[in-house]
């Protein structure tokens, strides 16, 4: 598939892109979600708690994933206005 196929074929998908195509909103968005995550981060090292990003989820102690869930509901909320959705994923089964 050619570049312009498969911008074409976005763009099909997703109507309400094409004003955003061309314009900074994927800056704008990325330097938002980036402004969120140093807010994250930064609430956990002054606890000094180790609050480790991987794209757009943080790996942390797991007897602080509900405050996790909450510092990001609030971030989210803070810059944007509404509470986000939140999934709480462990790499382990609890017992």
């Amino acid at each position: 598939m050619t570049a312009e196929k498969f911008r074409q074929t976005v763009i099909d998908a997703y109507s309400m892109l094409p004003g955003a195509l061309d314009s900074e909103a994927g800056w704008v968005l990325q330097r938002k979600d980036s402004e969120m995550a140093e807010r994250i981060m930064l609430h956990f090292v002054e606890q000094g708690v180790p609050a480790l990003p991987i794209h757009d989820r943080f790996i942390i102690q797991l007897d602080r994933i509900v405050e996790l869930q909450d510092v990001t509901k609030a971030t989210f909320k803070e810059q944007f206005g509404q509470f986000p959705t939140v999934a709480i994923k462990t790499l382990w089964k609890q017992i």
